[in-house]
């Protein structure tokens, strides 16, 4: 688990105007607004292509991958900036999201809509947060950019599947932990407030089930 440095020669470093993102998007005013309290700038830093990577290009629908450096104005960046930018890129894209002393990576999985092949079908956001000075890694070693996506993705989910899982059943295992987490914090926040014997009796039955539900994943080390 960690941050990828991205080879020289993938390195686009054009500035993304938030006018021409709002125009190609024909943006709300609710993203709008968004946009101008969060983000600070939006980076398209690198490309990843198959002539880039020298990379097979294996019939898969994934031509190339962007990385977009986002340097933000609070600590934590609205998801629906992330959602509205990932519906009007074709490509798949990585997240970087900068603040202070922080990298956030942040992804979606993003695949082609089999009924309407103009259109993505989007995953949950899936987030790991580094120190901005945490050593980078290079790309794993891969034959194909489906193969290369599918590690990138892997590397934001929170826990660790088997080798033998497709993408789909990793990321619905990941889902499934996220949700499950979700309810265990809800629980226990109910728990907490609770002033009856008996209900805080079954409520806490309830969060040991679920808790006992969370240790049959194996989580992602940072």
């Amino acid at each position: 688990m960690s941050l990828y440095l991205y080879p020289p020669h993938s390195l686009v470093d054009r500035h993304i105007s938030k006018n021409t993102l709002y125009a190609k998007g024909q943006a709300a005013a609710h993203i709008e607004k968004l946009f101008i309290e969060q983000v600070e700038k939006i980076t398209w830093a690198y490309k990843l292509a198959p002539t880039i990577l020298h990379l097979q290009e294996d019939g898969a629908d994934i031509r190339e991958v962007q990385i977009f450096v986002i340097h933000a104005r609070t600590a934590r960046v609205d998801e629906r900036i992330l959602r509205y930018i990932d519906e009007i890129v074709p490509s798949r894209i990585i997240f970087e999201i900068h603040y202070a002393n922080t990298i956030t990576v942040s992804a979606c999985y993003k695949r082609r809509n089999l009924a309407d092949g103009s259109k993505s079908v989007l995953s949950r956001y899936f987030y790991r947060e580094y120190n901005a000075d945490s050593p980078r890694m290079p790309l794993p070693t891969v034959l194909s950019m489906q193969a290369l996506y599918h590690d990138l993705i892997k590397n934001v989910l929170p826990v660790v599947s088997d080798s033998q899982l497709s993408i789909d059943e990793c990321i619905t295992q990941a889902d499934n932990y996220t949700k499950l987490v979700a309810e265990s914090q809800k629980l226990t926040a109910k728990l907490h407030k609770e002033k009856q014997a008996n209900r805080k009796v079954d409520i806490n039955i309830k969060l040991q089930q679920l808790k006992r539900q969370l240790q049959n994943f194996t989580l992602r080390s940072v």
